[in-house]
């Protein structure tokens, strides 16, 4: 026994599959390219309007031989008389013997034609290839590809049924170089219908030999698609040129420009192209690409930000480039198992980065409220028109073809909009944005189009595209367009005394020109609403400056509390934490013991639930200083004391994780003033983010010895705090310092440790920094350095 196909399945595989017009053009310009041609035409000939090709069809059904030369006559007066080859259709009218002849000819007035000069096929390919549907003929030639060679698009064997989208009608003439006869094929599709229950294998199809060619050498295809669904007109074909062949073919390459020819009837069709003009006037830049080197993914890229000459690159690899893709939920009987779940979602999601394969992409950016007028493309308003048609995101292109609907305004599958829209600014959102993603069939062999060419079949590896390219959208450019506007507002700062001293000498001045004035007019004065309004402005222009220098005062005061409170903050989420873990251990020792009799082994385990209750004793301890009646007031305190207390404090939480720890001072008496609280959030953070980075360092090199080592330079009054884990990147040596940035997974970290770290030192004339020495790859940093110096 085997399955068994009705004939209607060919109907859900075609015409119902396709989604719209421009993808059936799409899948059938595509078989022109694998067929090796260089060019492939397509032609869409009117001969009949619909209104009267339905009509005569109708009337052609019911009529008798009788009638046949008058229908003849009313068909040759209806002709469009500048379609194409409009004198050789009436001629072919002409010829007609029978109304059925007459149908059939009538049928074909209306036609799409795809011509190529590809490879073309043989009666027997016709047969064994084109008619079996699913075959893997495309997909072993793209097997035996070598990287030079031209790529090959087809893999399903099922994108030859888009035509049944355009059109009931086919006929194929088809010939290869050396045949002496052109090859044919013709299929109405309407016998593939949903009223029949008609197994596939009864309907008769088959290819027949066709008449003989002028030039035995040449070889190519021709595809004739009648009966047709659509009302073709030039402003329709017009439209899908410009909405949807235009980025058919990589639009950033030459072989856009020549690979279609587009025509209706005799009038050619332009596809429009993109303009280097546009691109010469972007506001920002972005490229890069992931490539796997000896199995390390490596994301890189730069942007350029012309509007406010700002540059930057950056790359992540690795460990830190894992860290971005969000976690998947890793589930262990029943529920999730959170020691285990960084662990393993590192490991996977390494090995889905190396799956996933190198790709490259770039984008322009434009901010539309400051467009300007370019010369060769128009006035602001053409330029914006130019930038709404071709903006809507990134665009993928594989192999140079692109996978719908990826990049149009209808399908926004990163999401960007919604987080634009939601942070406010309106910044990075699909309008303004004209780029692509260029993967490969033999570099990203997980990357599959859906069947339905709506997008690419859900995988993580497709994940984890979307996600990387979120992360260089928002994490590393939209970053940069805030810093940026940030340090244009910095370096133009309120300076009130400047502001104050402007004022009183504008005072001066007009106090000075009203003398002059009264003087020169005396019957102004006599107006005294008119003079003690002036009088009042220039008496309200001091109070408003004085307003101001208290809400300047104010402001600080209030960013000083919310620096504590933020530090604070992320304490009680670190101490939580540590909170939650112990008393699962102590919940699960109090389970072991409660059916036994108070034993050796019973005491242990007391023993060992006393020892988790101290740590839990020793880590509110160490919050002590960190609560509202202890964070303002500064004391004399030991730095070697200090940094002791709070590493024994963390003596369980390193054993738990394997980490050595080592701590090397110079001077066991080293004394500083300063709020004791404070110090403590700095060595918390640094501690915090150490244990997550070594633990994910575990996940490629299980074996590493894991160890953090502070050491206490009394002399340089530097404290240095260095981890053997992945480190830092070279080029995030100050990006790290700023708000939200962080390489930590969505939920794993909030990107204002290191922040407030930085602020606090600052507060008391100390420094934050990472240290300038790189490790033996030449790209990370592992030591911060906290600089006393300044510690009064």
């Amino acid at each position: 026994m085997a399955f068994k196909v009705t004939a209607r399945t060919l109907l859900q595989l075609g015409s119902e599959l396709i989604s719209s017009d421009a993808v059936a053009f799409y899948e059938l310009i595509k078989n022109a390219f694998d067929a090796q041609s260089a060019t492939v035409v397509v032609r869409v000939v009117k001969r009949l309007s619909k209104e009267k090709y339905e009509d005569f069809m109708k009337q052609l059904r019911n009529a008798n031989q009788d009638a046949l030369e008058g229908l003849k006559n009313r068909i040759l007066q209806t002709v469009i008389h500048d379609a194409y080859k409009a004198d050789d259709y009436k001629a072919y009218i002409r010829d007609a013997n029978s109304v059925e002849n007459l149908l059939k000819k009538v049928e074909r007035a209306n036609y799409i034609l795809f011509s190529d000069k590809g490879e073309g096929m043989s009666l027997e390919e016709l047969d064994s290839i084109y008619l079996t549907i699913g075959t893997r003929s495309r997909q072993k030639q793209r097997q035996i590809a070598t990287v030079n060679s031209r790529p090959i698009l087809g893999e399903k064997g099922i994108g030859r049924l888009s035509v049944m989208r355009l059109g009931d009608g086919l006929k194929i003439v088809t010939t290869k170089s050396g045949e002496l006869t052109n090859n044919e094929l013709n299929i109405d599709w309407s016998i593939f219908s949903h009223n029949s229950d008609d197994l596939l294998e009864t309907i008769e199809v088959a290819p027949n030999q066709g008449t003989q060619k002028e030039d035995p050498n040449s070889s190519g295809s021709r595809i004739y698609i009648y009966k047709l669904n659509t009302d073709w007109t030039a402003d329709v074909l017009q439209t899908i040129a410009n909405e949807q062949l235009s980025k058919f073919i990589d639009p950033f390459q030459k072989l856009h420009r020549s690979f279609i020819k587009l025509w209706f009837n005799t009038e050619p069709i332009i596809i429009p192209t993109l303009t280097k003009l546009l691109f010469e006037n972007y506001h920002a830049y972005v490229e890069g690409q992931l490539t796997v080197t000896n199995g390390v993914p490596i994301l890189s890229g730069s942007i350029d930000y012309d509007l406010y000459q700002k540059k930057k690159t950056f790359s992540l690899e690795g460990t830190h480039l894992a860290s971005v893709i969000k976690p998947l939920e890793i589930r262990r009987s029943g529920k999730r198992d959170s020691r285990l779940a960084g662990t393993l979602v590192n490991k996977t999601t390494l090995d889905t980065l190396v799956n996933l394969g190198s790709f490259s992409y770039k984008f322009y950016w434009f901010n539309n409220r400051i467009v300007k007028e370019i010369e060769g493309i128009g006035k602001i308003k053409q330029v914006r028109d130019l930038i709404k048609a071709w903006a809507g995101g990134l665009m993928v292109y594989r192999d140079g073809f692109r996978v719908f609907p990826y990049g149009s305004l209808e399908d926004d599958w990163l999401q960007l909009d919604p987080i634009a829209f939601g942070a406010g600014g309106y910044k990075v959102n699909r309008r303004q944005v004209i780029g692509k993603v260029d993967i490969s069939s033999q570099k990203n062999p997980s990357l599959i189009d859906q069947t339905n060419r709506e997008g690419l079949r859900d995988c993580p590896e497709k994940g984890a595209l979307i996600q990387l390219l979120q992360y260089v959208l928002w994490d590393q450019f939209r970053t940069l367009l805030d810093a940026a506007e940030d340090e244009r507002l910095t370096n133009t700062p309120l300076n009130l005394e400047e502001l104050e001293a402007r004022l009183e000498r504008n005072e001066q001045k007009l106090h000075d020109n009203l003398e002059i004035l009264l003087t020169k007019f005396p019957q102004i004065g006599q107006n005294e609403p008119s003079i003690n309004a002036i009088k009042e402005t220039l008496s309200l222009n001091k109070r408003l400056l004085d307003d101001v220098r208290s809400e300047k005062e104010s402001v600080e005061q209030r960013m000083e509390v919310t620096l504590h409170l933020a530090g604070l903050g992320l304490m009680v989420d670190i101490i939580a934490h540590e909170i939650n873990r112990s008393a699962e251990h102590t919940l699960s020792t109090l389970d072991s013991v409660q059916d036994e009799v108070l034993t050796e082994s019973t005491r242990k385990l007391l023993n060992l639930l006393g020892s988790q209750l101290k740590t839990l004793q020793s880590r509110l301890k160490i919050l002590d200083p960190l609560s509202p009646s202890g964070r303002q007031s500064k004391e004399t305190f030991n730095i070697y004391q200090l940094v002791s207390d709070i590493f024994l404090s963390h003596q369980v939480q390193f054993e738990r994780h394997n980490i050595q720890f080592h701590l090397e001072p110079t001077s066991l008496d080293w004394s500083i003033k300063a709020v004791k609280g404070m110090f403590v959030q700095i060595l918390e953070n640094l501690i915090a983010n150490s244990v997550y980075w070594l633990e994910q360092e575990k996940v490629s090199q299980p074996s590493r010895i894991s160890l953090i080592k502070v050491y206490l330079d009394k002399v340089s009054k530097c404290i240095y705090f260095t981890d053997n884990g992945p480190g830092i990147p070279v080029a995030w040596k100050e990006d790290i310092f700023l708000p939200f940035v962080t390489t930590k997974p969505p939920g794993q970290g909030k990107g204002l440790g290191l922040f407030i770290s930085r602020e606090i030192a600052k507060y008391h004339g100390a420094s934050l920094n990472l240290s300038e020495v790189v490790d033996v790859s030449q790209s990370v940093l592992h030591t911060f350095i906290l600089n006393l110096e300044g510690v009064k």
